[in-house]
């Protein structure tokens, strides 16, 4: 791990010694943050994961429509049956590579995402303090984390404990028990996060997206995900893949086209400048460089995990510079911005 001073010589610099300069702007906030979070939320083996549950034919299924976009396959693989119906061919098979499929995301996110019992609230409530120091957040993480860091966040504020803007997601209106309908409109002001890559607590019914609520009533998010999904119902997520795949799946969601215009089209002068932490901007997230790159964004920060060598940090804050040539860019040390130790006694 490389020391502060070091860090400092190819200039990295810890997070307290501009954070001024970025009072009160947006972060984004990437696979880096829930890793810190829990290990196992790599999300670059979340398709593994996945085809250890599964036979042979349905990995050969993904690979042969070229795609890890779960609910494309799911949705080819229905038209297919529907079409088969019609002409009076068996369709077992076809039902019996849809429940594999079903069954086999259950079983990759039960091995992959944290209990109740294992997320520790004490360190929640202490990430929602630390992020009174954002404003807007837009993450294209999927797991349950920063929801409820954003409850935390909410909850702190309505006791009087913290002082600050409420998070708002514009999931509002109730439509059945634990489920809220999005909608554009805003309540007043507020913060709000927006799920770049949606999350698996959000559905879509048709072309509404609604938000599965009360995670935080000690029911496991699998149980209520398992439920959704047993009305053919799936998660609004956009799984690890290629860019294109990544730019399909959120040309078919309102939500989630809602989420990347609202990114590009950051208007106020506060939002000229962006945080970034744990995102690594890769290619296959070409879709948020390109959005970034049609925004206003002037100034940006972008974290650097001090756990790499020297050569291979200035090799990634040149490629991040070659990236954005026309928005000015500084480099954090990332270990200097959240404390994932911490603990606030509330």
């Amino acid at each position: 791990m490389l020391s502060p001073e070091q860090l400092s010589e190819i200039s990295v610099h810890q997070w307290s010694s501009f954070d001024d300069h970025f009072e009160d702007s947006d972060i984004l906030v990437g696979n880096g943050f829930s890793i810190n979070m829990c290990d196992r939320l790599n999300y670059s083996k979340l398709f593994d994961f996945f085809k250890k549950h599964c036979s042979s034919e349905v990995v050969q299924v993904f690979e042969k429509i070229d795609t890890n976009n779960f609910e494309y396959v799911m949705n080819a693989l229905a038209l297919t049956g529907q079409i088969s119906n019609v002409l009076g061919y068996n369709i077992d098979e076809i039902k019996n590579l849809i429940s594999e499929i079903k069954t086999g995301l259950i079983e990759c996110i039960k091995e992959t995402h944290p209990t109740w019992a294992e997320t520790d609230f004490d360190l929640i409530r202490a990430l929602a303090v630390q992020f009174l120091q954002f404003r807007n957040v837009y993450t294209t993480n999927y797991d349950v984390f920063l929801y409820r860091v954003i409850l935390a966040n909410n909850n702190l504020i309505d006791r009087g404990q913290i002082s600050g803007l409420l998070f708002e997601d514009n999931f509002y209106d109730l439509i059945e028990p634990r489920k809220l309908a999005f909608g554009t409109e805003l309540k007043g002001p507020s913060r709000n996060i927006h799920y770049l890559h949606g999350a698996l607590f959000l559905f879509k019914q048709g072309a509404a997206t609604y938000k599965l609520t009360r995670l935080d009533d000690e029911v496991e998010l699998i149980k209520l995900i398992k439920e959704e999904m047993q009305f053919n119902n799936f998660p609004v997520f956009v799984a690890e893949g290629n860019a294109r795949d990544k730019e399909d799946a959120i040309s078919t969601s309102f939500y989630l086209t809602y989420c990347l215009n609202k990114l590009r089209n950051k208007r106020r002068h506060d939002e000229q400048k962006l945080v970034s932490f744990g995102f690594s901007f890769s290619e296959s997230d070409k879709h948020i460089i390109d959005t970034i790159k049609q925004s206003k964004v002037k100034k940006l920060a972008v974290s650097c995990y001090p756990g790499l060598t020297v050569n291979e940090i200035k090799q990634y804050k040149t490629r991040i510079n070659s990236i954005f040539t026309s928005i000015e860019v500084d480099f954090y040390d990332s270990t200097s911005l959240f404390n994932f130790n911490s603990k606030y006694d509330f």
